[in-house]
């Protein structure tokens, strides 16, 4: 492969979660610190429960990091006995506690990030560090990446048909043959699955589409959308609507960029404010608040009236309304998501190994915020 790569290796991927832990002497769960090599996310929760004699919802995360890497983060296991000594060569254990409470989502101050970009000069070095010094003085504007869309960018359109309750579209959408373009190969099941033909339509999807099969398989069997979408885990369908308020906050973000209000504030405004980020890092260089954009839902905080109209005029625009958000079965909670986020620690260096020229960036971001943002704004939009 030519052209400028990252995660060749997952050395060149290191992610290293931020966060504060409660260890105490004596308590309910396990507290672990592991660090996973190349290996997905509920692969590890997997393999954790398993070794601890526990069912995997006795394991709590704060957050879910990326397969092809190096990453370390907190991990609670409820379990009354000691942390058990893992024989695996991909997951180690780097400290051990006990703790009171189960990490939930969310409960991380950040990341930090120590990425390797291959396929470079090291004279990239002299482009890139203006770039980078830029947005760590500015922060980075929190738009949502593309992998938040899913395969063939449909999430959002699946999201959207979920919370209207359009369950027949849902499916044509998912498994047939509406919506964005697919691979040639996938068309003779897209096609069966269209015409009914479920036992043909499921023996073209491979099995590692498990969430596919389950549902093609409900369907054959009993005929019911509602229950082919019962096979489908809860936490896929929840992809599905926050892919749909994603695409939202970056059309809110798209339109005070355009208005020049990204980083202004306002009386209206909600603010959300990374001192303690700042503090835990070490670094309070950059903003250290910005205003938010929303992730509608049943519980988000308002803004006050003048952002409040801005933000519902760009939903109307993609044709949805308030109410889509708010009510039926599958309303999401909702949230406020800064605009800008703080870039800390941000360094970089050049050099040449065994594999070639590269260039090193290391940053810390808050969480929720995306390192390929970063990538992008140095210039590496495409680099995969």
């Amino acid at each position: 492969m030519s052209g400028p790569r990252i995660r060749e290796r997952p050395e060149d991927f290191i992610v290293e979660e931020l966060a504060t832990v409660d260890p105490i002497e004596d308590g309910d769960h396990v507290l672990l610190q592991v660090q996973a090599i190349d290996v997905d996310h509920y692969t590890m929760v997997d393999r954790l429960a398993a070794v601890h004699g526990v069912h995997r919802r006795n394991v709590g995360w704060a957050g879910m990091k990326d397969r092809r890497a190096v990453s370390r983060q907190w991990i609670t296991i409820k379990t009354d006995a000691d942390a058990v000594k893992l024989d695996d060569p991909d997951l180690k254990v780097e400290q051990a506690f006990r703790c009171a409470r189960r990490r939930r989502p969310g409960q991380l101050m950040g990341n930090r990030f120590e990425i390797t970009i291959r396929g470079v000069e090291p004279t990239e070095l002299l482009r890139v560090m203006p770039r980078l010094q830029k947005i760590a003085t500015e922060g980075l504007p929190n738009r949502f990446g593309p992998q938040r869309f899913g395969h063939r960018g449909i999430n959002p359109l699946l999201g959207q048909a979920l919370l209207q309750g359009d369950l027949e579209a849902l499916f044509r959408i998912w498994l047939g043959q509406d919506g964005p373009s697919y691979d040639d190969r996938e068309i003779d099941r897209r096609r069966a699955f269209d015409q009914g033909r479920w036992q043909e339509a499921l023996r073209g999807w491979p099995p590692r589409w498990a969430p596919e099969r389950g549902a093609i398989e409900a369907l054959g069997r009993t005929g019911s959308v509602e229950r082919a979408l019962a096979t489908v885990p809860r936490r896929i369908r929840g992809l599905w609507v926050d892919a749909l308020q994603s695409v939202i906050f970056n059309e809110v973000m798209e339109h005070r960029v355009a208005q020049g209000t990204l980083a202004t504030i306002t009386d209206d405004d909600v603010v959300s404010v990374f001192t303690n980020f700042q503090e835990l890092v070490g670094d309070d260089e950059g903003p250290d608040r910005s205003a938010t954009g929303p992730l509608f839902g049943r519980k988000m905080r308002r803004p006050g009236e003048a952002v409040a109209a801005m933000e519902h005029e760009v939903l109307q625009r993609q044709g949805l309304g308030m109410e889509l958000f708010t009510d039926g079965p599958y309303a999401p909670g909702g949230a406020r998501r800064p605009l800008i986020v703080p870039v800390l620690r941000a360094g970089a260096e050049s050099g040449v190994d065994d594999r070639g020229g590269y260039l090193r960036l290391r940053f810390c971001l808050p969480r929720g915020a995306y390192a390929t943002s970063v990538l992008s704004a140095v210039g590496y939009d495409d680099v995969r």
